[in-house]
Protein backbone atom coordinates (compact mmCIF):
# COMPACT_ATOMS: atom_id res chain seq x y z
CA UNK A 1 0.00 0.00 0.00
CA UNK A 2 2.61 2.24 0.61
CA UNK A 3 4.20 1.89 -3.28
CA UNK A 4 1.00 3.32 -4.29
CA UNK A 5 0.25 5.93 -1.44
CA UNK A 6 4.17 7.49 -3.08
CA UNK A 7 2.77 7.23 -5.93
CA UNK A 8 -0.67 9.33 -5.18
CA UNK A 9 -2.40 5.98 -6.61
CA UNK A 10 -5.78 4.97 -4.36
CA UNK A 11 -5.89 1.90 -3.05
CA UNK A 12 -8.18 0.18 -0.48
CA UNK A 13 -7.37 -2.95 1.65
CA UNK A 14 -10.52 -5.40 2.05
CA UNK A 15 -10.08 -8.68 4.52
CA UNK A 16 -7.11 -10.46 2.25
CA UNK A 17 -7.96 -8.11 -1.37
CA UNK A 18 -6.81 -4.81 -2.54
CA UNK A 19 -9.55 -2.82 -4.46
CA UNK A 20 -7.41 -0.47 -6.71
CA UNK A 21 -8.45 1.35 -9.89
CA UNK A 22 -8.72 -0.35 -13.37
CA UNK A 23 -5.75 -0.58 -15.36
CA UNK A 24 -3.60 -1.11 -12.06
CA UNK A 25 -3.71 -4.69 -11.92
CA UNK A 26 -0.58 -5.35 -12.92
CA UNK A 27 1.44 -2.84 -10.83
CA UNK A 28 -0.64 -4.10 -7.89
CA UNK A 29 0.55 -7.84 -8.52
CA UNK A 30 4.18 -6.94 -9.21
CA UNK A 31 4.08 -4.90 -5.76
CA UNK A 32 2.60 -8.08 -4.67
CA UNK A 33 4.42 -10.24 -5.48
CA UNK A 34 7.95 -8.65 -4.73
CA UNK A 35 6.94 -7.39 -0.88
CA UNK A 36 5.81 -11.45 -0.22
CA UNK A 37 9.16 -12.79 -1.86
CA UNK A 38 11.15 -10.21 0.30
CA UNK A 39 9.07 -11.22 3.53
CA UNK A 40 8.91 -15.05 2.94
CA UNK A 41 11.62 -15.84 0.20
CA UNK A 42 9.38 -17.77 -2.35
CA UNK A 43 6.80 -16.45 -4.70
CA UNK A 44 2.81 -16.51 -4.12
CA UNK A 45 0.13 -17.15 -6.20
CA UNK A 46 -2.49 -14.32 -6.89
CA UNK A 47 -5.93 -14.62 -7.70
CA UNK A 48 -7.45 -11.52 -9.72
CA UNK A 49 -11.35 -10.96 -8.90
CA UNK A 50 -13.15 -8.34 -11.47
CA UNK A 51 -16.20 -6.41 -10.30
CA UNK A 52 -19.17 -8.08 -10.65
CA UNK A 53 -21.06 -7.01 -14.54
CA UNK A 54 -24.40 -5.43 -14.03
CA UNK A 55 -26.09 -8.74 -14.87
CA UNK A 56 -24.81 -10.87 -12.24
CA UNK A 57 -25.11 -7.73 -9.36
CA UNK A 58 -27.07 -8.51 -6.40
CA UNK A 59 -29.94 -6.43 -5.07
CA UNK A 60 -27.44 -4.31 -3.04
CA UNK A 61 -24.38 -3.48 -5.85
CA UNK A 62 -26.97 -2.22 -8.18
CA UNK A 63 -28.82 0.21 -5.80
CA UNK A 64 -25.03 1.30 -5.14
CA UNK A 65 -24.99 1.64 -8.75
CA UNK A 66 -27.80 3.32 -9.24
CA UNK A 67 -27.17 5.52 -6.99
CA UNK A 68 -23.55 6.60 -8.63
CA UNK A 69 -25.51 7.00 -12.06
CA UNK A 70 -27.81 9.39 -10.86
CA UNK A 71 -25.15 11.59 -8.92
CA UNK A 72 -23.62 11.44 -12.52
CA UNK A 73 -26.55 12.23 -14.61
CA UNK A 74 -27.54 14.86 -12.39
CA UNK A 75 -23.81 16.52 -12.52
CA UNK A 76 -23.71 16.13 -8.81
CA UNK A 77 -20.41 15.23 -7.19
CA UNK A 78 -20.18 11.16 -6.70
CA UNK A 79 -19.25 10.13 -3.36
CA UNK A 80 -16.05 8.45 -2.31
CA UNK A 81 -17.37 8.02 1.48
CA UNK A 82 -17.40 4.16 1.37
CA UNK A 83 -19.84 4.78 4.78
CA UNK A 84 -22.35 6.96 2.32
CA UNK A 85 -22.09 3.77 -0.28
CA UNK A 86 -22.78 1.34 1.89
CA UNK A 87 -25.69 3.28 3.05
CA UNK A 88 -27.79 2.44 0.12
CA UNK A 89 -27.30 -1.29 1.65
CA UNK A 90 -29.13 -3.66 3.94
CA UNK A 91 -26.61 -5.57 6.52
CA UNK A 92 -27.06 -9.00 6.97
CA UNK A 93 -28.45 -7.86 10.38
CA UNK A 94 -31.11 -5.78 9.01
CA UNK A 95 -32.33 -8.12 6.27
CA UNK A 96 -32.49 -10.32 9.39
CA UNK A 97 -33.94 -8.04 11.36
CA UNK A 98 -36.82 -6.81 8.71
CA UNK A 99 -37.86 -10.32 8.04
CA UNK A 100 -38.29 -11.02 11.19
CA UNK A 101 -40.66 -8.08 11.38
CA UNK A 102 -42.13 -9.01 8.31
CA UNK A 103 -42.92 -12.32 9.61
CA UNK A 104 -44.11 -10.82 13.38
CA UNK A 105 -46.80 -8.27 11.29
CA UNK A 106 -47.91 -11.35 9.30
CA UNK A 107 -49.37 -13.21 11.73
Amino acid sequence: MLHFAKHDMPILPLHDSFLIRSGYEESLEQVMQEAFYHLVGSDVGIEEKKMALPNTMNKDERLVRDKVQAQRANNEPVTDDIYELLAYMETGHEKRLNTFFSLSNSH
